[in-house]
C-alpha cells in the first residue's frame, strides 16, 4: 500500500515511522524547512519503546509523483481542505482517505466531496510533543489508533493498513460506530466548555466549575441531540465516558482555552462553539443556550493571530 501522510508533526511522524518499521512505501508531505530537517537530520522519536532514527520519503507539494493507495491526513483541523487541494492530482476513486483530527465539522465534507472514496475517520489517542530539532517525543502509554469508515466501502484496506500499524509504536484496530461517537462526543464536551467559558468567564481548566453548572448542561444536552438527529449511535455514552475522562485528566490536553483569551486557543474555542450551533441548526435542533454563548460579547475584538 502506497502511503503519503500529509503533515510531519506529532501524529504524521509517528504513523510514518510505524509503517517505515514494517518496510512500507511511505511517504511524508511537509513543508521545504521541516523537509529540509528530516533530511539532514533523519526520522527521529524517543518513546517507552526507546529511541527511533531512520531516513524517511519526505517532499514537498511541487514534489509529489503518481498517485496512492492511502492518504492519512496529520494536517490540523482548520487546514484539512488546503492539504486536499495540494495534493488532488494524487488521490484516485479508490484512494483511502483517514483524517487524524478531531471534531465533526468535516464530517460533511467527506460524504459531499469524495463519495467515490473510502474515507475512514480515526480517533489517535496518543501524547508526545515535537521539539524545535523536528524530534518527537511519545510520551506515557502506547496509546490507540482506532479507525471507523463512514463511506460504504474500503474495510479491506481499513483492515490492512490497521494491520501494517498495530503493535509498533500504538495499537491499531477499526473500530467502525465507536470512533465516530467518540469524535461526536468530544466536539459536543469542548464546544460546551467553550460556550460555559464565554457566559461566565472562568478559566477553561476549572472542570468542576463548569462541568456542574446549568448552562454547561444545557449546552452539552443540545450537542447530543445534534448527534443522534444525524444517527450517531450511543452519543450519550460515549459524552459521560469522555467527561470522565476529561475530569480525571486534571490538565486536558487539546482543551480549548477561554475565547477572550485571544490567540489561537481563543480561535479554536471560537471555532469549536460556532461548528456545534451550526450542527444544531442544520437538523433543526433548538440550541438557545449555545446561541446565547454565541452572542455574549459578539463585539468585543477577538484576535486570531497566532
Amino acid at each position: 500500500m502506497r502511503t503519503l501522510i500529509i503533515g510531519a508533526g506529532v501524529n504524521g511522524t509517528l504513523v510514518a515511522a510505524a509503517l517505515h518499521e514494517v518496510g512500507a512505501d511511505v511517504t511524508l508531505l511537509t513543508r521545504p524547512s521541516r523537509q529540509k530537517q528530516l533530511i539532514t537530520a533523519r526520522l527521529k522519536i524517543t518513546s517507552p519503546l526507546g529511541r527511533f532514527s531512520a531516513p524517511i520519503h519526505a517532499v514537498t507539494p511541487k514534489e509529489l509523483d503518481g498517485t496512492y493507495d492511502a492518504m492519512i491526513l496529520a494536517t490540523r483541523a482548520n487546514l484539512y481542505q488546503m492539504g486536499l487541494f495540494v495534493v488532488r492530482d494524487a488521490i484516485t476513486p479508490s484512494t483511502l482517505l483517514v483524517p487524524l483530527f478531531d471534531g465533526v465539522h468535516h464530517l460533511d465534507h467527506w460524504r459531499e466531496c469524495y463519495r467515490e472514496n473510502p474515507v475512514a475517520i480515526a480517533r489517535f489517542d496518543v501524547r508526545g510533543t515535537q521539539d524545535a530539532d523536528g524530534i518527537v517525543h511519545q510520551h506515557g502509554p502506547l496509546g490507540d489508533l482506532k479507525c471507523g469508515l463512514i463511506s460504504k466501502h474500503g474495510a479491506e484496506q481499513v483492515e490492512a493498513l490497521c494491520g501494517a500499524l498495530d503493535g509498533r509504536r500504538f495499537r491499531a484496530y477499526p473500530d467502525g460506530d465507536t470512533v465516530l461517537a467518540d469524535a461526536w462526543a468530544r466536539a459536543v464536551y469542548r464546544a460546551a466548555a467553550a460556550g460555559a467559558c464565554r457566559l461566565s468567564g472562568m478559566p477553561l481548566r476549572d472542570t468542576l466549575r463548569f462541568a456542574s453548572c446549568k448552562p454547561f448542561k444545557s449546552m452539552l444536552m443540545e450537542g447530543v441531540r445534534a448527534g443522534e438527529a444525524r444517527g450517531v449511535p450511543k452519543l450519550f455514552d460515549a459524552v459521560r465516558r469522555y467527561k470522565t475522562a476529561f475530569q480525571r485528566e486534571g490538565e486536558p490536553v487539546g482543551a480549548p482555552a477561554p475565547i477572550e483569551a485571544g490567540g489561537r486557543a481563543g480561535s479554536e474555542a471560537l471555532f469549536l462553539l460556532a461548528n456545534m450551533l451550526r450542527q444544531c441548526q442544520d437538523v433543526k435542533v433548538p440550541a438557545p443556550t449555545l446561541m446565547r454563548a454565541w452572542e455574549k460579547g459578539a463585539n468585543a475584538s477577538v484576535r486570531f493571530q497566532e
